[in-house]
């Protein structure tokens, strides 16, 4: 009789423990779009900083995008993910402001991705749950779901790159070869939002570069493989804005950028925040080359002003 109720006990216990399983990653989901929803709502349609800034130069180029027009010079000057997708959703019919509620969806996908993330590392549901919680709650993430800036949808695609990552190294959770290829895409992808995101690459390849130097000669050979396609596949992800750079004439990875931030935050009267110096104006020369063709009285390419800026 008592071992027939121990084991009912038993069973009931991992009949929650697997419930709660399947529950936890739903709350987490929840309690994120909640919350986002929440912020979009109380922010409203005219929040100002979705009006001026990089979200303004957003609004404009996807605007122009989505009516078949350029923008700007040919090379891409920002990372153009975010704008692009800011397009796609403008041809759908779906205004800036409700761009804000899809992205405020894409925060609780992240959620979802940080509690799978964190119940893989720590081999624990409660690790999991306490992550996901923790991902929703997080103020600067919900902050930033609700502007037009590229950090939501790169935060999204970034979280799920990782959990492919390391969901399909021990080839148990997607087993399908197109989706374990995607982990490598969604990183060059989201490096196209902002460039800075190709530091997650570089952190993973010194993470095979240690691995590599503990391992056997067998197993060195296969890290050494496992790394070129690594990088083959975010290049993949990088390589339509490259391609299209390099049809304009301009050998460019992904924007152009890097030498006008490298000005405004070097020039001799940076102060530390950001200042736009006299005789630049970004509304007339976003990239910043009539200053510093002016500077160096001489017409610049990009890479030329990248490097002499």
């Amino acid at each position: 009789m008592i071992s027939a109720l121990s084991s009912l006990f038993k069973e009931l216990e991992l009949s929650w423990k697997y419930k709660f399983r399947l529950i936890n990653p739903l709350i987490v989901f929840a309690l994120a779009l909640l919350l986002r929803l929440i912020n979009v709502l109380a922010i409203g349609r005219d929040y100002y900083a979705n009006l001026l800034s990089d979200a303004s130069t957003y609004r404009l180029w996807a605007t122009r995008l989505a009516a078949g027009l350029s923008f700007g010079d040919p090379a891409f000057q920002m990372g153009p993910l975010y704008p692009y997708f800011m397009a796609i959703n403008l041809n759908f019919g779906i205004d800036f402001y409700g761009m804000l509620f899809l992205q405020a969806f894409l925060g609780g996908v992240t959620a979802i991705c940080i509690y799978f993330i964190a119940r893989k590392l720590f081999f624990s549901d409660s690790a999991g749950l306490i992550s996901g919680i923790l991902t929703a709650l997080f103020s600067p993430f919900i902050f930033y779901d609700g502007l037009i800036l590229s950090e939501s949808l790169q935060l999204t695609f970034i979280s799920i790159s990782l959990l492919l990552l390391l969901y399909t190294d021990n080839n148990k959770f997607f087993t399908l070869k197109v989706i374990i290829s995607e982990k490598r895409i969604l990183i060059g992808l989201a490096s196209l939002g902002r460039a800075t995101v190709l530091i997650f690459v570089l952190c993973i390849l010194i993470y095979w570069l240690l691995k590599w130097v503990v391992s056997s000669k067998n197993v060195k050979t296969t890290l050494v493989k496992t790394a070129l396609i690594y990088l083959a596949g975010c290049f993949i992800g990088i390589f339509p804005a490259t391609l299209h750079n390099l049809l304009n004439n301009e050998l460019v990875l992904i924007s152009t950028n890097s030498g006008i931030n490298l000005y405004i935050g070097n020039n001799s009267r940076a102060n530390g925040t950001y200042e736009e110096p006299p005789g630049l104006n970004l509304s007339t020369d976003f990239t910043g080359r009539k200053i510093a063709e002016r500077i160096s009285n001489r017409p610049l390419r990009v890479l030329r002003f990248q490097i002499s800026g």
